[in-house]
């Protein structure tokens, strides 16, 4: 439909013919497809008209035996169409009042077709093409009659140029669909509709793009009901082609959007993306097409967010490889993937065996924001170094990014490794993977060979290395709801590296080092602190937030090596954290109060008033009496305390998962309480 609206005028008369015959109307710039004409009822929800008919072929349901608010009662509202307004009544609060998108363009300029010609947005309910769930059709470009404004969304404060008025059709029942009807209506009314929001900015945006985030949008409304894991095979399998290779492979693309903003940047991104879409020209009207211009779009609205699309699509590669949901990942982590239906990416080759003469992969070829994935079996305990290289042919406005993860047990599970050729230290690994990806250019593919060799020293003298997360102008805000999170510190390893790393923290951010230093070894290249452990420090020492910057050295018997794109400004505020919703500030009673979080895993923070300055034992107990570890065991003075059991005993060892008990006592008080450790 949208491809008909928008290019439909250059069909041969034949094809216009036959659209005709199927209603559609050649008379306006873009080519519009017929309104139903029967359907004689509707109700109005929100900003919503809901246009539907009891009678004919188009009929919904006449059950009527509840309400759009589920009282119980009839209302003379169909069910079916209840459930539609309070469907999209729950899509407008996180598109317009979470999200902060602006409303489609009214059609309230025209009232030559039917039912149009108000400032509702109007959704009709009939009964569609075999096959369809559902559609938006865009009809005129937004304040089509003004020669001053057309095309600009009268409900946005900028200037747009080719944003389109729409309407939208929905099935009057879903009886051939496979799931569950009330979830089919979900899903595509959040789908479709976000369409509409999309042409409120540019109707002419690459449809990848629109197809990718309404996705996105699925998911944001509706992720207990559609996982949308029907569309990893199309992304998946072929890792090579770019994110903006087709409409259809759009549709999986969702992925990227979700990695972004669960791991680089926030939600409003997808936002800012469709705002800088209007300051590209998308559509030649001189020659008649659209151009893609998706990708500079990205990478502008990246770029707002101090992101950089070449280095964040990296990140999202590296991801993929994994597909884990370890928090230890750091940004390399998905939260869904353990429910994820594929468990490894999709390699080009796997080299069983690595030879001093070397394997060579000739003649790959990649699409730009695309990638391949290599893996090189490295468990032959007699190897102990293997150089990987890749080398483009020509194409010298393109960047060829090679890419190794190494499993590294004795520090952390991965490392990853950038560069054009890289000799790699992998005594201790059982496999590499490597990815070569490649940019510059917004569209096309570059050709080139690989060679993964073996070689007896390591040759690569290269020392630079960078800072990884949290990015710089990182703000963590702690609340009660996140207390159970990690700030994760992460840094590329230089090559071959196997001394010693060091923090550098500036200004108040420095202050809250010795409160979590033990949780970080000096010998991996992450540190992941959770947040409770961060506001029970900055509690402790009434701050409400700090920052500063953070920076790593890397020093090698005589050598330091310095990253090379630190230092990295963070800030972490935990002034929005309330203790215990009943703590005094100046306690009038000795308490103890609840852990949390309860259940935990793999600390928890214990919170206790004193009334007076007092002598303070507080440990952690097994339910057969049996001390496992004294937290505290010295005076204190009056006021609000914290402190953290991190699941260890006496001689830090992990005990087991389990029920045990914190006990107070404080002069005479004494006070013991339940808590839940889980494994």
């Amino acid at each position: 439909m949208r491809e008909i609206a928008k290019y439909g005028h250059e069909l041969d008369d034949n094809r216009k013919a036959e659209l005709e015959e199927l209603g559609f109307d050649f008379s306006s710039q873009l080519v519009r497809s017929f309104r139903p004409q029967n359907l004689d009822k509707y109700v109005d929800g929100g900003i919503f008209r809901f246009h539907y008919t009891l009678t004919g072929k188009d009929a919904v349901s006449s059950k009527d035996e509840d309400d759009e608010n589920n009282s119980g009662a009839p209302n003379g509202i169909p069910d079916y169409v209840d459930l539609m307004v309070q469907t999209f009544y729950s899509i407008g609060e996180i598109d317009f009042d979470s999200l902060e998108f602006f409303r489609p363009p009214s059609d309230s300029w025209y009232t030559d077709l039917d039912d149009g010609g108000s400032d509702h947005y109007d959704v009709y309910i009939f009964e569609l093409e075999t096959g369809y769930y559902g559609y938006v059709q865009a009809e005129e470009y937004a304040q089509g009659n003004s020669p001053v404004d057309a095309g600009n969304n009268e409900y946005s404060p900028a200037k747009e140029t080719r944003a389109m008025a729409s309407f939208m059709a929905m099935r009057n029942n879903y009886n051939d669909f496979d799931g569950v009807e009330t979830e089919n209506i979900m899903v595509t009314s959040a789908h479709e509709f976000f369409h509409a929001v999309q042409y409120g900015y540019n109707g002419w945006e690459s449809g990848w793009l629109l197809e990718s985030t309404a996705v996105w949008m699925e998911e944001k409304h509706f992720d207990d009901v559609n996982d949308c894991y029907q569309y990893f095979k199309e992304f998946f399998q072929e890792p090579e082609k770019g994110l903006n290779h087709d409409v259809t492979r759009g549709y999986a693309s969702y992925i990227y959007w979700a990695y972004l903003t669960d791991n680089i940047v926030d939600e409003g991104l997808i936002k800012r993306i469709f705002e800088r879409s209007m300051e590209f020209d998308s559509y030649d009207g001189m020659a008649g097409y659209d151009k893609d211009y998706s990708i500079s779009v990205i990478k502008q609205a990246l770029k707002d967010y101090r992101k950089d699309f070449q280095k964040v699509t990296n990140h999202f590669f590296t991801a993929n490889a994994l597909l884990t949901s370890d928090k230890a990942a750091g940004i390399y982590q998905y939260t869904e993937a353990d429910s994820f239906p594929l468990k490894k990416p999709t390699f080009t080759k796997e080299i069983s065996k690595v030879t001093s003469s070397g394997t060579d992969i000739k003649a790959q070829s990649v699409e730009m924001s695309g990638t391949r994935y290599y893996k090189v079996d490295t468990s032959d305990t007699t190897l102990k170094y293997i150089k990987i290289g890749a080398w483009k042919s020509g194409a010298e406005d393109v960047s060829l990014d090679l890419h190794a993860i190494l499993d590294l047990d004795n520090i952390v599970s991965y490392e990853v490794i950038s560069a054009s050729e890289r000799t790699l230290e992998v005594s201790s690994t059982e496999s590499v993977i490597f990815f070569v990806s490649a940019f510059g250019l917004d569209s096309g593919s570059v050709s080139y060979d690989v060679r993964v060799s073996r070689v007896d020293t390591d040759s690569d003298t290269s020392s630079s290395f960078d800072l990884l997360v949290p990015s710089t102008d990182t703000k963590i805000i702690i609340s009660n709801t996140n207390l159970t999170d990690e700030l994760v510190l992460g840094w590329e390893n230089p090559p071959n590296f196997n001394g010693t790393y060091y923090f550098l923290f500036t200004d108040s951010l420095s202050l809250i080092y010795s409160g979590f230093y033990k949780q970080c070894t000096n010998k991996g290249n992450s540190c992941s602190i959770p947040y409770h452990y961060l506001e029970a420090y900055m509690h402790s020492e009434g701050l409400e937030r700090v920052s500063g910057t953070w920076d790593i050295i890397a020093q090698d018997q005589s050598k330091t090596i310095s990253s090379s794109n630190g230092p990295f400004e963070l800030t972490i505020d935990g002034s929005s954290v309330n203790i215990a919703a009943e703590m005094e500030l100046y306690p009038t009673k000795f308490r103890l109060y609840p852990n949390s979080p309860n259940p935990f895993n793999p600390s928890t923070r214990i919170s206790y008033d004193l009334q007076e300055q007092v002598e303070v034992t507080l440990s952690v107990y097994d339910l057969l009496g049996k001390k496992i570890k004294t937290l505290v065991n010295q005076s204190q003075d009056a006021g609000n305390n914290i402190a953290v059991w991190d699941g260890t005993d006496e001689f830090g060892r992990p005990v087991s998962a389990g029920v045990y008990l914190s006990r107070i006592k404080a002069g005479e008080f004494i006070q013991t309480r339940k808590m839940l450790l889980l494994k």
